[in-house]
């Protein structure tokens, strides 16, 4: 699927090669860099960092956690990492006027690079069991928080400041820390006990759902795998106890678990929830009755959902089944029960593993499965006489597929970069990937 002209429909990220086998092709991609470290990070979050946003110079930079699963419930850690020297990878020999134009465009991007690829440096410390998914908080930019659920059946939260400080300005924290004397960042994994930690008596059984909310700090919400669904206040916890005062379990949950967790851009006290039923439901966490809306997505697990946070586009929720389809929705017309979708596609095979809106456009969706990730332009449409495109394996491609990114194993969790425009990082088995698509201008804009 080559490109034509202005369009934003863009090369797939594989081609046959000279015996028949579907092989990498690089000219895909402005920027590819693959990090393989130990232990698989099936989870992880973007941490904000103190360098701006909008950031497009090279060699890019980054900081992320990731819950690092061992296995049998040893070697099991939670990790910060800092990802430095992501330099452009593209070799533009033969770059056409479309190219030339993208490149003197970006008045910010290095005319030379290293020919080296990314190297990650990190801190990490011991977690007691396999952590399940991992989410950091983005309002307090001070601090470096970080929520967990663990299989043991606990959510937990650990400020990882003094961690982040280590990677991100060592002299500093020498300096915080010396007091007179000589003091060397640790080396090796680290000790670091939460400052909340959930009860067996709150969620009995282990979870995925997990979400800090966009307006007011210290609030969380996790979900089981029994249905219950808990709000956090953390501003309650106690230091003696680790325990939260402040935690309401909501009624109404979703039978055989909830899977995923988004609170709404615009109100502190509403979220949305997708579950094992097939089901989506949208709570006012102030009400005695705090469903407010349920309606039916799939006859299986809806795994994902992501609400779009775009001024003007925050009635959109965006869903994943395990069924591999995935779907958008119009909150204004959603009214309960077997809805039609706003929008809906069964390209993808394997059951979605996220899902996530751009962060620099409102039509731009990122949609992930085992094996394949698809950044979807939802207000895209096919010319009059545009030939159909096929993938390598026949699938006709929709207009509204730009960029088909493909070759990772058991791939579990993707997220674009809010401050890094274009940037995409997934994790699969084998490590993560940092990877930007040619004309990824075109893309995002």
């Amino acid at each position: 699927m080559e490109d034509t002209g202005d369009s934003k429909r863009i090369t797939t990220s594989v081609t046959e090669g000279p015996t028949g086998e579907l092989v990498m092709n690089p000219k895909a991609y402005d920027m590819w860099h693959s990090i393989h470290s130990g232990w698989p990070c099936l989870s992880f979050d973007i941490v904000t960092d103190s360098l701006g946003f909008g950031r497009k110079k090279v060699p890019l930079e980054c900081f992320l956690v990731g819950a690092r699963q061992g296995e049998n419930n040893n070697n099991c850690t939670v990790d910060l990492m800092h990802v430095q020297k992501m330099w452009r990878t593209r070799d533009d020999d033969g770059e056409s006027e479309d190219d030339e134009e993208e490149e003197e465009a970006d008045e910010e991007e290095e005319d030379e690079d290293d020919g080296e690829n990314a190297v990650m440096f990190n801190k990490d410390f011991e977690h007691y069991a396999t952590p399940n998914r991992i989410k950091a908080n983005r309002i307090k930019t001070d601090q470096k928080i970080v929520a967990v659920w663990s299989s043991e059946g606990h959510v937990a939260a650990y400020n990882m400041s003094d961690l982040y400080q280590q990677l991100a300005d060592p002299a500093g924290w020498i300096k915080s820390k010396a007091g007179g004397k000589m003091v060397l960042p640790p080396e090796g994994t680290q000790q670091l006990k939460p400052f909340f930690k959930s009860t067996h008596a709150q969620h009995k059984t282990e979870g995925y759902g997990l979400a800090w909310n966009n307006h007011q700090e210290g609030w969380l919400a996790s979900g089981d795998c029994d249905g219950r669904l808990i709000h956090w206040d953390l501003g309650t916890v106690s230091p003696q106890t680790q325990h939260a005062t402040g935690a309401t379990t909501l009624k109404g949950g979703h039978p055989g678990g909830v899977e995923d967790i988004q609170w709404s851009p615009q109100q502190e006290n509403i979220l949305a929830t997708c579950g094992c039923d097939g089901h989506v439901r949208i709570w006012d966490i102030r009400a005695p009755e705090p469903v407010k809306l349920t309606w039916k997505v799939d006859d299986y697990d809806v795994n994902v959902l992501a609400w779009n946070t775009h001024s003007g586009a925050q009635a959109l929720l965006a869903t994943g089944c395990d069924t591999g389809g995935f779907a958008v929705w119009d909150m204004r017309k959603v009214k309960g029960g077997q809805q039609a979708a706003l929008a809906s596609h069964a390209f993808h095979k394997e059951p979605i593993t996220a899902i996530e809106w751009s962060p620099t456009s409102d039509s731009l969706l990122l949609v992930a499965d085992y094996k394949e990730v698809g950044l979807w332009d939802l207000s895209a449409e096919k010319d009059a006489g545009e030939d159909s495109a096929y993938t390598p394996d026949a699938r006709e491609i929709p207009a509204q597929l730009l960029f088909l990114h493909q070759g990772q194993e058991d791939l579990r969790d993707a997220h674009w970069h809010p401050q890094l425009p274009g940037l995409v990082i997934t994790s699969d088995v084998r490590g993560l990937q940092f990877w930007r698509p040619h004309q990824w201008q075109k893309i995002v804009q």
